[in-house]
């Protein structure tokens, strides 16, 4: 058996924000939920002997002997008699577990693991197939970010030289090219309140600035509202940090 383990970095709140949101984002993909059971004649049985414990229908990756995955099948059929193939990803045939009329399945399932070019190291592919087109109902999004002059690595107040600004930049960043990825760009909208504080930002100089910015509301798949958001945000953050008029305009 091989473990496999990630150590993971924490950066700060912002990201733990955006994850939080990208996690209720996948929310839109299914609306509303149901519990689902494996059929007896499809439930997987392992065996032991000299190899370790692997699954009694099982199959392999073309020329590689470590890894051993369960076999896929129906409620009709049974498992299928596919023992080896070449682990291609984009294959959406091979060794699903397939729930419902098998012609017509209500969902399929298939999980596998393959070696890489480094020893020890593999990758774990999960794929799921459903057999429900919904309409989704589209989310807005309203980041409101803190650009005062704390924020920015070379502020007396930041101690350490910690660059919570380009921090701030990159998460946004991430966060709507990975809505768009998900393939929700059309689903998300997104916009942005940058505040400081009054005299700053938001009006060309430090005597009119109102002290925020505001991009509106905008398709998060759309390239013109990413890079409306990115550039807001590109410029040196600078006054205080009056939070109430972010969350105001935010609202």
């Amino acid at each position: 058996m091989t473990k496999m383990t990630a150590k993971v970095a924490r950066t700060g709140h912002l990201f733990a924000v955006l994850l939080i949101l990208m996690s209720m984002l996948t929310g839109l993909v299914t609306s509303g939920s149901s519990v689902v059971t494996a059929a007896a004649n499809i439930r997987p049985t392992y065996q032991t002997d000299a190899n370790g414990t692997y699954p009694t229908n099982s199959w392999q990756v073309t020329g590689q002997q470590n890894v051993i995955n369960q076999r896929g099948g129906d409620q009709v059929s049974g498992w299928d008699n596919n023992t080896i193939w070449n682990g291609d990803a984009t294959d959406t045939t091979n060794s699903y577990l397939k729930f419902g009329d098998p012609n017509n399945p209500d969902y399929q399932i298939r999980k596998y693991a393959k070696e890489t070019n480094t020893p020890g190291l593999y990758d774990v592919y999960l794929n799921v197939k459903g057999n429900t087109q919904q309409n989704v109902k589209p989310v807005d999004i309203v980041l409101v970010v803190d650009m005062s002059g704390s924020m920015e690595p070379d502020n007396p107040e930041n101690n350490g030289g910690t660059d919570r600004a380009g921090a701030v930049r990159t998460g946004v960043k991430n966060f709507l090219t990975s809505i768009q990825n998900a393939g929700l760009g059309d689903y998300v909208n997104v916009g942005l309140i940058g505040f400081s504080s009054p005299g700053y930002i938001g009006g060309g100089n430090k005597t009119t600035g109102p002290g925020y910015i505001r991009v509106g509301l905008g398709k998060a798949g759309n390239t013109s509202q990413q890079q409306a958001i990115n550039s807001a945000l590109s410029p040196t953050f600078n006054g205080g940090t009056y939070t109430q008029i972010g969350l105001r305009q935010g609202s």
